[in-house]
């Protein structure tokens, strides 16, 4: 695997703020090697890195990493503190009560809230004028933070039970098999939650000053990408499946094989993640697929062919179905 992806759907959540600007839309689009023409194209892919380097050029451009979805900025840097102050905790549980109590000094705009109910521990957010936030982008952002961030301190994944959202299901959920590997339950109103098992507030934080300095100078990179929290069960059938370079081969049986339980099992627990074989091959296949066409070092015929397509038609017929475009269409862009 040589790169991961995400949707168009990123870029434009930031880019949103500097729209009446077409030069400087422009201008930051070409330092991220995103090509304006797919920028507007909801099914189309952008390698994370470039999504990662649009942020880093807008957020202190506009001095606000809220990117106007709040009332009032937050200021660029607050999430580097917000970092630091987490990590001087000694659990997990302390560092999710300094970043809340963090934020509610800085902003009257969000609150962030951590519940213990029953065994459970539930993470929350919530948006003094949600309406600001059409597209949910601090509430992924925030509930992102909650658990990958928690999940790095604690140098494994937290374990998830589900995530309720406070919306209908966005043209960007297939992104959520990944950003949180649970159950999705979008109720449309109530709280945005994060529920995780509460045992995991008892966990060290095992990361130094020196580490935290590190993960803010790759931020947001490790909130978004995809093998963070890799011993979640969609992320470890991604892995065995990386391995085997898409081979069609490898269905369920032959996934749960590698990873030493009954097929069953295995689609058990990523039924339970939101997830199945299928979901992650397909996405391991775009991903793949997204980097050979914009790399243009290969014809359509033998990247079908390294992703193990029956025939370059079978190939088409897929990433048109994935991306709405032919491959040929999405390389010319």
């Amino acid at each position: 695997m040589k790169t991961l992806t995400l949707s168009t759907h990123y870029p434009r959540t930031i880019l949103h703020c500097i729209q009446d600007q077409k030069g400087l839309c422009a201008e930051f689009l070409s330092d991220a090697q995103i090509s304006p023409s797919v920028i507007n194209d909801s099914r189309a892919r952008v390698p994370i890195e470039s999504h990662v380097k649009l942020y880093q050029k807008i957020a202190p451009y506009i001095n606000d990493e809220s990117f106007g979805y709040l009332e009032h900025p937050l200021r660029f840097g607050t999430f580097a503190i917000a970092c630091e102050y987490a990590g001087t905790a000694e659990t997990i549980g302390r560092a999710l009560e300094k970043i809340s109590r963090f934020y509610s000094v800085v902003t009257d705009d969000l609150k962030l809230d951590l519940q213990i109910v029953g065994k459970e521990a539930h993470f929350s957010i919530k948006l003094r004028k949600p309406e600001l936030d059409k597209v949910f982008f601090l509430v992924e952002t925030f509930l992102c933070i909650g658990f990958r961030l928690s999940s790095w301190l604690a140098g494994r994944a937290i374990p998830l039970k589900f995530c309720q959202f406070s919306y209908e299901p966005v043209e960007n959920k297939n992104e959520y098999i990944f950003l949180f590997p649970c159950e999705h339950r979008f109720a449309g109103t109530g709280p945005n939650i994060l529920a995780f098992d509460a045992d995991f507030l008892n966990f060290p934080v095992l990361k130094t000053a020196s580490d935290i300095r590190s993960y803010i100078s790759r931020a947001p990179a490790d909130l978004l990408n995809k093998l963070v929290g890799s011993d979640s069960f969609t992320n470890r059938v991604y892995a065995v499946l990386s391995k085997k370079d898409c081979d069609d081969a490898q269905d369920a049986k032959t996934v749960a094989s590698e990873l030493a339980m009954t097929e069953q099992t295995l689609r058990r627990k990523l039924r339970s993640e939101g997830s199945s074989v299928q979901k992650i091959k397909d996405s391991l296949r775009l991903d793949s697929a997204v980097f050979h066409l914009t790399e243009d070092k290969y014809t359509i015929a033998e990247i079908s062919e390294k992703l193990n397509f029956s025939t370059p038609s079978a190939f088409s017929r897929a990433f048109k179905n994935w991306t709405g475009v032919p491959p040929e269409e999405y390389r010319n862009r």
